[in-house]
């Protein structure tokens, strides 16, 4: 076999004194940059594993009961969980309620990889439940599979990690060069795993990997469970193992002015009878595709929005409470928000429990974006509160700056967003010719907006601004004012925006 699998009756569960086994699984199957170690802990045991100082871990908890604590947090195991301690710098300890399973993997870091998460990297420690992963849909799936994004590309350095749930079906792929693949088997599993042509049975509590570039297929028979992680390593070994192209055009793009600015004093509000009013953000000044509105709706009111059938629409709620409700979900806005309606199949309305505002973005799709869309995007419709979205830390962000990313690169076509907030402190970016960039100020926002040598313009709560790609940009408060607000981009180039490249590969045919 070109594969290779960990059988349980293969992974050794040896307990010692403290109550705990560890195993390293499939050893020297790879080229050695990523070690993994099965871990099994008896109830009312703890454990707490080696640090590593240049090493990433990522642990994923597969089987029992217990919680991860540190110096920062403790957070409780109830269901399939993924933690990763800040290396050497955050001891931690695992603690079982119930006999426990997991696998914990060491993860090489060359020089690519360090400076890639000092440029932007999830905040660790990190821990995050499957419920609060993001689902998506991808065309290798079957139609009744769920999955869930853990970790994105760039988020955690070379590694990407999700989750494949379904009953009778999973996945069938073409093999994928740029990444090497590893599946831990979780929850009731009982499936056939088959690579280039060969099948074997997968089970609970097992693990396989797959070296990049073999066609895989991971399914249920009838009646049956697929449960497994899927856990990815880029085969590319410099920085880029991802590749945005820069747009064909010249950046920054000639334009009548380096940034536009909405400000939420200067905004039309006529209320129709409904108590619902409608304005369009800075018309004219894009022509890439988005439409952006402004949109006030008054306590005890409702509003159903036109659906539509071939664009993308991303709703931000940025003031008051209420919630959105179709005929199969509800979704409580009780904070900053996002919402992504499933085009024009499933109507909705938005109903204010307090006066409420927020930005509805009206997204045009070409052949390629629809392409994109239909390969795989986040599970529609979409909804996250902002506090529940990854928090990440980025080299142009102050040190007390807390970011969150809402939407990466192709969860949503071409849009990205995500949201930002400090007291003091800020962003200040070089510019980023790759996207457009739109800001909504949020809460008690209160901070300054310079782009590149123009003169700097305060921004409050409720202003909007966009800056054309390409120009430095910087948005920052001064001592015990705060900066809050949503970024929103947009990528310039229509096709191959995002490029994985594998071991060996050119990217010269995407410039």
């Amino acid at each position: 076999m070109n594969f290779y699998i960990a059988h349980n009756e293969d992974i050794a569960c040896e307990y010692n004194e403290q109550g705990y086994s560890c195993t390293e699984l499939l050893p020297n199957t790879n080229d050695g940059s990523i070690h993994s170690y099965k871990y099994f802990l008896k109830a009312n045991c703890k454990v707490a594993p080696a640090l590593y100082a240049d090493q990433l871990v990522l642990i994923m908890f597969g089987k029992g009961e217990g919680y991860v604590c540190d110096a920062k947090s403790a957070n409780e195991i109830r269901e399939l969980c993924f933690y990763a301690p800040e290396f050497d710098r955050t001891p931690y300890e695992i603690h079982a309620y119930t006999d426990m399973e997991f696998v914990l993997n060491v993860i090489d870091m060359n020089e690519g990889d360090h400076e890639d998460y000092a440029a932007s990297h999830a905040r660790l420690p990190f821990f995050r439940t499957l419920s609060k992963c993001v689902k998506y849909d991808q065309d290798c799936k079957g139609p009744h599979t769920t999955s869930w994004h853990v970790l994105n590309g760039k988020q955690f350095g070379h590694v990407m990690c999700g989750v494949v749930r379904a009953i009778g079906e999973g996945t069938i792929e073409k093999g994928h060069p740029a990444v090497h693949q590893w599946n831990y088997c979780v929850g009731d599993s009982d499936f056939d795993l088959t690579v280039d042509g060969v099948t074997v049975p997968h089970k609970a509590g097992e693990w396989s990997f797959i070296p990049g570039g073999l066609d895989h297929s991971l399914t249920a028979k009838p009646g049956k469970e697929v449960f497994y992680v899927w856990f990815e390593q880029f085969t590319r070994k410099d920085r880029d193992f991802i590749i945005k192209p820069l747009a064909k055009k010249q950046l920054p793009a000639p334009a009548p002015a380096k940034f536009y600015v909405s400000r939420d004093a200067e905004m039309k509000k006529d209320f129709d009878a409904n108590g619902f009013a409608m304005t369009e953000l800075l018309a004219g000044t894009y022509d890439g595709g988005i439409r952006n509105y402004k949109c006030w709706l008054k306590r005890g009111c409702h509003v159903t929005p036109e659906l539509q059938s071939e664009s993308t629409v991303l709703i931000m709620f940025g003031k008051g409470k209420g919630y959105v409700a179709s005929d199969s979900h509800l979704f409580n806005v009780t904070e900053p928000a996002f919402y992504a309606p499933d085009f024009d199949r499933e109507p909705y309305s938005i109903h204010a429990i307090e006066d409420m505002e927020f930005v509805i973005s009206i997204v045009e799709n070409n052949e390629d974006d629809k392409k994109l869309l239909n390969a795989c995007r986040v599970r529609l419709p979409f909804f996250t509160l902002y506090s529940d979205a990854v928090v990440y830390d980025q080299d142009c962000k102050g040190p007390h700056t807390t970011s969150w990313s809402v939407l990466g690169p192709k969860q949503l076509g071409r849009i990205m967003c995500g949201v930002v907030r400090a007291t003091g402190e800020g962003t200040t970016e070089k510019g980023h010719p790759r996207v457009e960039q739109w800001n909504y100020c949020l809460g008690d926002a209160d901070f300054e907006l310079k782009v590149d040598n123009e003169p700097a313009v305060p921004h409050k709560g409720g202003d909007w601004s966009y800056v054309p790609a390409g120009w430095d940009h910087a948005l920052v408060a001064q001592p015990g004012k705060e900066v809050f607000y949503v970024w929103y981009e947009h990528y310039t180039r229509e096709k191959d925006f995002c490029v994985t490249l594998a071991d060996g590969d050119d990217a010269s045919m995407y410039d």
